[in-house]
Order: C-alpha cells, then sequence, then structure tokens
C-alpha cells in the first residue's frame, strides 16, 4: 500500500510538474510573439548616416529637406544652401511646425556629425521615416557653402599706371573652408572672381611680378592642414590682353614642396625643394613666355 501510495504521488508531482512546463513554454512563446514586431519595427526605422558626395546626389534629385542644427552665428558663417535653421535645443518644436509630411526626406547636419546624430534619433522618434545623417557634418561638406563672411578688403594697382584693385576675401568659419576673391575696379564694376579655394587660414595675396613684365602677380597661400608656413600655393599671373589674373600650375607645383621667389635681378625665378632622406635641391627657372616657364639648372 505504502509502495502504491508513493507511486501515485510520484505520477501525480511528474504531471503537475508537466503541466507547468507547458504553461510556461505557451506563455514564453505567446510574448515573443508579440514583442518581435516591436523589436523589428523598432529596427527597422533607424536613421541613415550618408556622405558628401551621396547627400550631393540626393539633393540634385530635390524634394528633400536641410535641417542645420547648429547656433544662429554657425548658421550665419557658412551653411548648405536651401538649409534651414532648426537649433538642436528647439528641433523638436521647429520641426513639427514646418514638416507637415513625415514620410519626406530629411537631411540633417552639424559641425562635425555629432549633435545631427542626436536630431537625426530625435525626428525619428517623431515620426519621421526618411531621416539621413551627414556624416562628419559640415567639416567633411564638398559642395557649395553659402557665407556672406568678409574675412579681409585690400586694395591693390598691379601696375603705376592702372587703376587700383579691390580684393574682397569671404570665407566661412570652419576647420577647412571655401574661400573666395572678388576682384572689383576703382568704379566698383566686377572684375573677375576667384572661387574653390580651400584653407585653414584667410587666404591672403600677396603681389610680385613673376614673370618680368612689369605688372604684379598674385600668389595666394593656401594651408589645407598644418602649418601655413609650410603649405603650398596658387599663383596667378596677370594678363595685359584678358586684363585679368590667370593661374599658372608650373609655379605651383614647383611651390607644392618648397618655397619660390622672384630674383628680379636677374630674371628668374628661385625654387628651393625638399627631397628624400632630409636632402633638398635648388631650381632656376626662365620665363619663356605664353604663361610658361622652363627649368635651367637644378642642382
Amino acid at each position: 500500500m505504502r509502495a502504491r501510495a508513493w507511486i501515485c504521488a510520484a505520477a501525480a508531482a511528474a504531471a503537475l510538474l508537466l503541466l507547468l512546463a507547458g504553461c510556461a513554454e505557451v506563455s514564453v512563446y505567446s510574448d515573443t510573439q508579440e514583442i518581435m514586431p516591436v523589436l523589428e519595427a523598432y529596427e527597422q526605422v533607424r536613421a541613415t548616416n550618408i556622405t558628401s558626395e551621396q547627400a550631393q546626389s540626393m539633393l540634385e534629385g530635390g524634394g528633400i529637406i536641410i535641417i542645420d542644427v547648429r547656433e544662429q552665428n554657425e548658421f550665419d558663417a557658412g551653411h548648405i544652401p536651401n538649409a534651414i535653421l532648426m537649433p538642436l535645443g528647439d528641433l523638436a518644436r521647429l520641426a513639427v511646425d514646418a514638416i507637415s509630411d513625415k514620410t519626406q526626406p530629411v537631411l540633417v547636419y552639424c559641425r562635425s556629425g555629432a549633435r545631427s546624430a542626436t536630431a537625426a534619433q530625435m525626428l525619428i522618434d517623431m515620426g519621421f521615416t526618411a531621416v539621413y545623417n551627414l556624416d562628419g557634418g559640415i567639416l567633411q561638406w564638398r559642395g557649395d557653402i553659402v557665407t556672406a563672411s568678409i574675412y579681409n578688403t585690400i586694395t591693390q594697382a598691379v601696375h603705376p599706371d592702372m587703376e587700383e584693385l579691390t580684393f574682397i576675401i569671404t570665407s566661412g568659419s570652419f576647420y577647412i573652408s571655401a574661400q573666395t576673391i572678388t576682384i572689383k575696379r576703382a568704379d566698383g564694376s566686377l572684375l573677375q572672381e576667384i572661387s574653390g579655394l580651400y584653407s585653414r587660414f584667410s587666404v591672403i595675396p600677396t603681389f610680385t611680378d613673376y614673370n618680368f613684365d612689369g605688372y604684379l602677380d598674385m600668389r595666394l597661400q593656401y594651408c589645407a592642414g598644418g602649418s601655413i608656413r609650410n603649405e603650398p600655393s596658387y599663383f596667378w599671373l596677370w594678363d595685359g590682353e584678358l586684363e585679368q589674373f590667370v593661374r599658372n600650375m608650373y609655379l605651383q607645383e614647383i611651390a607644392t614642396f618648397g618655397s619660390v621667389y622672384a630674383d628680379a635681378q636677374y630674371r628668374r625665378i628661385i625654387s628651393h625643394a625638399h627631397a628624400g632622406m632630409g636632402g633638398s635641391y635648388t631650381g632656376v627657372h626662365e620665363y619663356v613666355g605664353g604663361g610658361s616657364f622652363q627649368e635651367r639648372t637644378k642642382q
């Protein structure tokens, strides 16, 4: 009798364990079924990081809203064309008022990409479904920049018999910014505009007669990183027939890894450049006409 009672008790306990296990299994399965769609939806709606090149391609197609989440002073210093200023602290309020269609593509950017990453997630949480973050921010942007910051204005006559020209240097205020030099005549009319100059510092022109024709030519030293003392230069020679400056690639090339100066006494260009293993060499270059130079000696 005792053996039978023990066997019955054991069977009842085993049945209870199986019942509990079955209920637990059903409960876990049911909870998982309910949670998985939520998790999948959360994983699907995320901002997409894109490069400057990808962003420019998207903007060419149109239909995308550009949001600058920096502060007013940063925006004023230079921003992507057609961008709307919505500082990060005001983004939630401004975005709701400005954008009615949450399915419309939105590109957000800041200085380096940190604030815009936060902004992009905020927009996702607000229900926007197509949000793109400019990776690296405006520091990595290689397209046009709207800026009205005038860094410097100088006047210079390229010849004693000519009127003075005004050189207006405009630039953004980023680590490496696009700069433009607008050259105007004495009456205020536009003579020439030189753009696409990228530098850490404001590009200030200096004037020397590099081809010894009696007219001053323009040198623009630029710095894409490091110190401005060891960076190359743009050279623009005055063309009397065109009455404007023409870029000279020969002088730019020989100045890339060294220095260039004009020896007016002997009407020649002297270049000093660094060579491998700590060495250096000196080149003597002669102007042969038509904007061309020829190297005569190298030592």
